[in-house]
This record gives C-alpha cells, sequence and structure tokens, in this order.
C-alpha cells in the first residue's frame, strides 16, 4: 500500500480530468516500446515502493491464501530484501498487482528486472515454491497513451503481469457482478502480505493477513477529504474504524479477498494506498477490481488475449455476520453520530453477543464537544444486528462536563 505523503496529495485536478470517463485501454509493456520484452543484461531493479504491509496480523501459511505472490527485485541479497510489493494469482500465468507497482515516473518498469515468488511462506524459504520471470506488463491508458493512474490520484491502480512460466500456487476468481454481497458494505474481508508490521518496520520474512471490513464510500471520503479524495468509481474502502488492523508498506498490490458461506474466495480489492497504517478513522485504499469499469476491464483482457474468464458466479455470502463483522457493523450504523459532534474524541464497541439469532452490540460515544458548549460527553448504545437488519435498541442521555479536564 502507498503510504500518503501531504505534498503528493495536494496536487489539484486538472479542470475537466475526470479520468475514468474515458475509454480505458490496455498497454502492453512489450507493445509499448514496439517489441517482445527484453531482460537486460544488467536489470536494474525497480525502487521499492511505499506500500505497506499487514498490521495487527497473524502469521499465515500461504497454502490458506494461495494465490498470495510477492513480487522481487532481480539482484543480490536476500529474498525479503529485494520484495516490493505483493500480487494476486488468477491464472497459472497471470498476476493482478497495483500499477503503481511496475510504474516509474509514468513508464512500465521493465519485466526482465523483478519475477514473481510464489508457493512459498517464508520469503527466504528458497527451497519452498517458485521465482517465475515476468515476461510483460499491463496498464491502462488513455486515449493520449498516459496512464489512467497518477500519483495525485490514485485511480485504476491495477496492472497485469504474464509468466514465462506456471506460478506455484492456487488461481483465484474475481468476484462477479452476481456475487456484490459477498463484499458489501460490512462485510469482512481478508488483506495478505510480507510488508511492514508493529515488529518488522522493514518487512516481514513470514507472510501475514488479517480481516478488515467493507467500509462505505462516506468512511473514505471523509478520512481523505484533504488528501486528494477518494474516487469509488475504481477505488475501494476497507479496514477497521477503530484501526489496528491494515495493510502497510510492502503489501502494495496484493489481495482483498471476501469469502462466500462455503468458503468460497473471490478477489475483490487490490491493495492500493493509505494514509498511515492501521489508524483510527483512517481505512485504507483498495483498487475496486470487483466493480466495473475495472472488472470489465481486466477481464476483457483476459478473455481476448488469453482465453481466460478470471470471473466468478454462483458464491453466496454467509447467513449470518460474525462477531467481529458484527462490531464493525454496530460502529458504522452510529459512526455520523460520532462525527456529528466534531471533533469525535472517541468511539468503542465495547461488546458483541449472540443472542440466538443475531447480535447486540453495545456502543460507548464520547464527543470532545457538543453545539450547546457542553465538553466531554459520553452515552451508550445498544444495538441489535440480525441478518441484513440493524437498530438501535436502546440509548442513555449523554452525561457531560462543563469546563476543561
Amino acid at each position: 500500500m502507498t503510504v500518503l505523503v501531504a505534498s503528493l496529495l495536494f496536487v489539484p485536478a486538472q479542470a475537466g480530468a475526470t479520468r475514468t470517463s474515458v475509454e480505458p485501454r490496455a498497454e502492453r509493456y512489450s507493445t509499448a516500446i514496439g517489441g517482445e520484452s527484453p531482460t537486460p543484461a544488467n536489470p536494474v531493479a525497480p525502487l521499492p515502493r511505499a506500500g505497506i504491509s499487514v498490521i495487527g496480523g497473524t502469521e499465515t501459511p500461504v497454502a490458506t491464501v494461495p494465490w498470495q505472490v510477492a513480487l522481487v527485485s532481480n539482484g543480490g541479497g536476500s529474498v525479503k530484501d529485494r520484495q516490493f510489493c505483493g500480487g494476486t494469482l488468477v491464472a497459472p500465468t497471470i498476476v493482478i498487482t497495483a500499477a503503481h507497482c511496475v510504474l516509474d515516473n509514468g513508464q512500465q518498469t521493465p519485466p526482465g528486472t523483478y519475477q514473481v515468488v510464489s508457493g512459498r511462506s517464508h520469503l527466504n524459504a528458497t527451497s519452498q515454491g517458485t521465482s517465475t520471470a515476468v515476461v510483460d506488463s499491463v496498464i491502462w491508458v488513455d486515449e493520449l497513451d498516459r496512464p489512467l493512474f497518477e500519483d495525485a490520484r490514485q485511480e485504476w491502480d491495477v496492472a497485469v503481469l504474464e509468466l514465462a512460466s506456471p506460478a506455484a500456487g492456487e488461481p483465484i476468481l474475481i468476484a462477479g457482478p452476481a456475487e456484490r454481497a459477498l463484499w458489501a458494505t460490512g462485510r469482512l474481508g481478508r488483506v495478505s502480505g510480507w510488508g511492514v508490521t508493529r515488529s518488522a518496520p522493514y518487512g516481514t520474512n513470514q507472510l501475514m493477513s488479517t480481516e478488515v471490513a467493507l467500509l462505505p464510500d462516506l468512511s473514505c471520503r471523509r478520512a481523505y477529504r484533504k488528501f486528494g479524495g477518494f474516487r469509488p468509481a475504481t477505488q475501494l474502502c476497507a479496514g477497521r474504524a477503530l484501526g489496528g488492523h491494515d495493510t502497510c508498506q510492502g503489501d502494495s498490490g496484493g489481495p482483498l479477498v471476501a469469502y462466500g458461506a462455503d468458503g468460497t474466495p473471490r478477489l475483490v480489492g487490490i491493495t492500493s494506498y493509505g494514509r498511515g497504517c492501521a489508524g483510527k478513522y483512517s481505512p485504507g485504499v483498495y483498487a475496486r477490481v470487483a466493480a466495473d469499469p475495472v472488472r470489465s476491464a481486466v477481464a476483457d483482457l483476459l478473455e481476448t488475449s488469453q482465453g481466460i474468464d478470471a470471473v466468478g458466479d454462483g458464491a453466496l455470502p454467509p447467513a449470518q455476520l460474525s462477531g467481529l463483522a458484527a462490531r464493525e457493523n454496530a460502529w458504522l450504523y452510529l459512526e455520523p453520530d460520532c462525527f456529528e459532534w466534531g471533533p469525535c474524541l472517541a468511539y468503542d464497541v465495547k461488546w458483541c453477543r449472540w443472542t440466538g439469532s443475531g447480535h447486540r452490540c453495545l456502543v460507548t460515544e464520547n464527543a470532545y464537544r457538543r453545539r450547546d458548549g457542553r465538553f466531554h460527553c459520553s452515552q451508550q448504545v445498544f444495538v441489535g444486528i440480525s441478518g441484513d437488519s440493524i437498530m438501535r435498541q436502546g440509548v442513555t442521555k449523554w452525561q457531560c462536563r462543563r469546563g476543561w479536564l
């Protein structure tokens, strides 16, 4: 995930430059340079990207997420030290990753300068899995051959890599049009990667993963309104409302996966960028690969060039939310309360308990200042969640004190 920097994000968009309104066109690296993708005699490794690895995650065997791959620069040093991005295997020789992982100053990085590592939980365990050469890369450009991805806007952060031979691992399908309920707001998804963790500030050798909630567009509009904005046509919002679990530097290009009731996995997002890592009210932004226009662009490319159908169909969502999903939904339901009295000091879901037909959650709201001049206010709200229904089941009065602590 690319971590946004203020100087980068305050670049204003050009008037009328709604890039998603143009007709996107796939551009191959080999076509762009007028020939086959060369392998330089002395490959220059792409610069490490400011992305993110999994914060608040747990060690995860690659067999649990067999579609996860790593993008690794050629050259000397350990595999861990050369890993700069993640990716997702969607066919034996096809990887989807983030456009910013394969772009350098607006130009595609030569595929011969990096490779894809797959089937490996520990990056430095070179006896496991495979390292596969990349023979071509594809990004999407506009009618003037300018990449649709640009640093200031972060749209169309998607790229497709073609491998020289099949990778280890098991491909995953992109969620199809009829599977939208899998990644509806409030559902959970799993993110994974080898990026930065709290205990490994330079990335980890062990694959990590964690669960995040699919959040409403409003959550990212609010979080990024002063940092370049959020564009839901090609971007997806996910994270934990109160932070603590997120992707971070080094996880860019990796998968955001939702699961059906029977455990069927579907790719719904590509790790893109964020404002810091795992902060409160600072969710991550992912490329919205499971919705048009991105899904159609990727699907058409793979169908016409490779004869591959990479889009799923028929997976159904779980009938009931998990306890973690219930906690996130309780917060989402009451989120407007918290920001109405800005600034929001704290907001905490104390507990969620299964009632036999759904969950009942206790939420504490803490507002720094109410509009009537009272300070340090708090109230407790009971929220009931059952199936697709959510409602307040009781609320205490605001308890406030005047003046400062």
